[in-house]
């Protein structure tokens, strides 16, 4: 395999070739970075410090619904339509409806999807 590049880093992290220590650095860099990020939000979210999301709250690892709730990354567990009622408060809209106004609003900066 050959690989044509431009750029010093620009195959650093190909298939054909074992990563570097330099190119390993890097990439933890980025993933640490995102890491960081993401337990930042999750905790404001929670309402708690981010040494508790980062100590119980996982740590990558998936959990089970009942285990979420009792590590406090979760209210209730609810099924899909539970949410979506509540959300509408029980104003009979549909799930497009709902889907469709979050979208908007997600487009105008009001809420965040995810």
């Amino acid at each position: 395999m050959t690989l044509i590049t431009a750029g010093k880093y620009k195959a650093e992290a190909n298939p054909y070739e074992p990563l570097g220590e330099e190119a390993k650095a890097a990439i933890q860099k980025e993933v640490d970075h995102f890491y960081g990020m993401f337990v930042a939000a999750v905790a404001k979210g929670r309402g708690v410090k981010p040494a508790e999301v980062r100590g119980g709250f996982g740590e990558g690892r998936v959990v089970n619904a009942a285990e979420a709730v009792g590590l406090g990354m979760a209210d209730r567990v609810a099924t899909f339509d539970d949410v979506l009622s509540g959300a509408r408060g029980g104003r009979g809209r549909n799930r497009a409806d709902f889907s469709r106004r979050r979208l908007l609003l997600a487009e105008a900066g009001s809420v965040e999807l995810g």
